[in-house]
């Protein structure tokens, strides 16, 4: 078992994949990310930008199902796939960095910070969730690449849709105290995003 998924507490009450393919996705992912922008971007006719969104909407699609799927059953969200997602956007901001667009990754790495401040505060005042926090945080690492607006976008349109296809719902057939998973939002409104800026003009 990985230490990330902190074997004093027992053993992880969600399907593991081997600690191999755990590192392998998250290192491997990582290097493979940072290679991988700037390659797509010489060889593919795409400009840094897009390669960038291209391999995070890549890695966020099986990562975010797993996750969303994890979390909507038990209520907790991975560490090892947000620490993977977290790794490869980060492998990806890099890649940024070697296409010639060291702002953007400067940018990423800052909104991450702030991101990761804000959100604990939250779950310090009771707010959110720890996994929540992490997944945001590594969100932030992508989406921040394409200015702060975008990650802000994100994260606003997940808690909509929490709010219109999970807390609504609760409030009318009395279960308003139930906990509403947050990992299936996050990750539907960060891939939303995601894809909507990879296909504008």
């Amino acid at each position: 078992m990985s230490p990330l998924e902190h074997p004093a507490a027992g053993p992880a009450p969600y399907p593991l994949p081997p600690a191999a393919v755990r590192r392998g996705i998250g290192a491997g992912g990582a290097l493979v990310a940072a290679a991988g922008v700037p390659a797509l971007a010489a060889t593919a006719a795409l400009t840094p930008t897009q390669a960038h969104l291209l391999v995070c909407l890549i890695a966020l699609a099986p990562l975010g199902i797993y996750i969303a799927a994890i979390d909507w059953a038990v209520r907790r969200i991975p560490n090892w796939a947000v620490a993977a997602l977290a790794l490869i956007h980060l492998g990806a901001a890099a890649g940024m960095a070697l296409a010639g667009e060291l702002d953007a990754a400067f940018t990423a790495l800052m909104l991450a910070l702030v991101a990761g401040v804000l959100f604990t505060a939250m779950h310090l005042l009771g707010g959110t969730g720890m996994g929540d926090v992490k997944f945001v945080t590594a969100a932030a690492a992508g989406l921040g690449v394409h200015g702060p607006g975008a990650w802000v976008l994100a994260v606003v349109l997940s808690y909509l849709l929490a709010a219109v296809l999970a807390a609504a719902p609760r409030l009318f057939t009395g279960r308003r105290h139930e906990k509403i998973p947050l990992g299936p939002y996050l990750v539907a409104g960060h891939l939303i995003v995601l894809l909507a800026l990879l296909l504008r003009p």
